[in-house]
Order: structure tokens, then sequence, then C-alpha cells
């Protein structure tokens, strides 16, 4: 999907939904946006069986949404393997990246003035590669164990209130893993 745009809806922008009779896998969405929407930027519900898996999202921007700019539902039971890739999320009224969920991957991924904070990490196995997070109520939130961190800029006095980072000589075996 290439050049996808979402605005000025009454709810979410975009759903992504897999559930026991629907699988939702292997795409790539390019170059899109969600915004001024009157709910989720971009939202991925709770799923069982399948599920949503293998995607990519490159230069996907969710800005000036009523709430969250990504959110990740915690109800999805299934590894997701995702990866976002220059993604933005921007002035939204809420969390700018909620992620609850296993095997995330943002790489260059930015998040900027956000009501909430910037990256909420509640999911284990998350990796933050080369991010940037400046300017939201709290620009990094992290609840979660085994998560990497590396080459990732936040705002001043924005540190997480939980260390729970994966140690430095396991990290570049998980970097790898990318």
């Amino acid at each position: 999907c290439n050049n996808l745009r979402s605005d000025n809806n009454t709810g979410n922008g975009w759903l992504f939904s897999g559930d026991s009779t629907r699988a939702t896998n292997n795409f790539t969405a390019i170059s899109s946006a969600a915004d001024t929407n009157g709910g989720i930027g971009v939202a991925f519900s709770a799923a069982t069986g399948t599920g949503i898996t293998n995607f990519s999202f490159i230069a996907f921007f969710s800005e000036s949404n009523t709430g969250d700019g990504f959110d990740f539902a915690s109800g999805i039971t299934t590894v997701l393997r995702g990866k976002f890739f220059g993604c933005l999320a921007r002035a939204n009224s809420g969390i700018g990246y909620d992620i609850n969920l296993l095997g995330l991957d943002f790489i260059g991924s930015e998040a900027r003035d956000n009501t909430g904070d910037g990256f909420e990490i509640d999911s284990i196995s998350t990796k933050l590669i080369g991010c940037f997070s400046v300017g939201n109520g709290v620009n990094i939130d992290l609840n979660a164990e085994d998560v990497v961190i590396s080459g990732c800029t936040f705002g001043a006095n924005q540190v997480p209130h939980t260390a729970n980072l994966v140690e430095e000589n396991r990290m570049a075996v998980l970097e790898n893993n990318i």
C-alpha cells in the first residue's frame, strides 16, 4: 500500500485487525498518513487466531489525532513481527506510540509534541534503534524488560522511570536480529 491517507474521521484513522476468521499478514504501508481523526491515528485491534504478522510501515505519519498516534492493543496474543521505519507520531492528544505487544521494532522513528508519552513501552522484546522523542508529556516511559534501546535521543529531563534495558553484552546479539 502506498500513499494512503485517512483524515478528519470521527473515530480512528486506520484500523488493522486480525481474528480467527481473518489473517492480516505480509503487508507494507509506505508514505502514508493518519491525521486529525477523532480517535487513534493507527490502531491494531485485539486479535485471536492468526492475528496480524509480518508487516512494515515506512514513512507513516500519525499526527493531530484526538487519541494515540499508534496504538497496539494489549489483547493481541500473536507475536506481531512488525517494523516501523522512519515513522512519525506528532501532536496527538494521547501517546505517540503505545506499545503493548511483542515483536515490534522501531528504526529511525520519531515522537514529537504528543500530550502523553512519546514512546510508552509495556511489552518485552521491543527494539528502538536510532529513534527520537522530544516535547512529549514524557519522552520515554519504559515498563518492560528485555527492551533494546540503541542510538536514540530523548528530550532533556525525560528518562525511563524503570531501568529495564537489556544488558550491553546481549544488545549486540539482539540488534543483529532486527
